[in-house]
């Protein structure tokens, strides 16, 4: 870090740094953006479906939403202070289950019922890491300590089998999809 290269590149490595996470995304809503009226074309889902296909016409925005939230627990976090991560962790847990909620973005009800299972269980972590931080010495060693360890560890197994069971019933749908258009092409 010392040394005088490492300073003259410093402005350039931040500013690429910080255009990646937010211009993605934005590349990402003018391509659809300008778009929108034409979202079923075939050349449009081909090029671009994989971006709001899973989402109803109305919420065609949807996966925006999901990159920021994702942008945001995964990276944004670490500029705050220790004291307030998790609660700002936690207030962007609600505000986006409560759109998950209202909106009901998804085509499948069964991605939905995992999209708020998942950010359910991201809360309930975020809350016990709270907890274990700022009761963590009063909590050690104590039953309730064990049954909040218990409990975390059931709805991370509960998410992952809800996730494997999305994905056989996702990979079920269309493997009868294909077979019925193979059947009809037939007749």
């Amino acid at each position: 870090p010392n040394s005088s290269g490492w300073s003259e590149f410093l402005p350039i490595a931040l500013l690429f740094t910080s255009i990646y996470p937010i211009g993605i995304p934005l590349f990402f809503f003018a391509l659809i953006f300008r778009r929108r009226k034409k979202l079923q074309r075939i050349n449009t889902v081909l090029s671009y479906g994989f971006l709001y296909q899973a989402y109803n016409r109305s919420a065609w925005w949807f996966e925006l939403v999901e990159m920021l939230h994702k942008l945001i627990l995964t990276s944004v976090l670490q500029f705050f202070s220790r004291d307030t991560v998790m609660q700002f962790g936690m207030i962007v847990c609600s505000l986006y289950l409560c759109m998950l909620l209202l909106i009901s973005p998804y085509i499948h009800r069964r991605n939905e019922t995992l999209a708020v299972l998942c950010e359910v269980e991201i809360f309930c972590l975020l809350a016990a890491a709270h907890a274990l931080e700022t009761e963590g010495q009063l909590l050690q060693g104590s039953a309730l300590e064990i049954l909040l360890s218990m409990l975390l560890i059931i709805a991370s197994i509960i998410g992952f089998i809800m996730f494997l069971l999305v994905v056989f019933l996702n990979a079920r749908q269309n493997f009868m999809l294909i077979k019925r258009r193979k059947n009809h092409k037939e007749r």
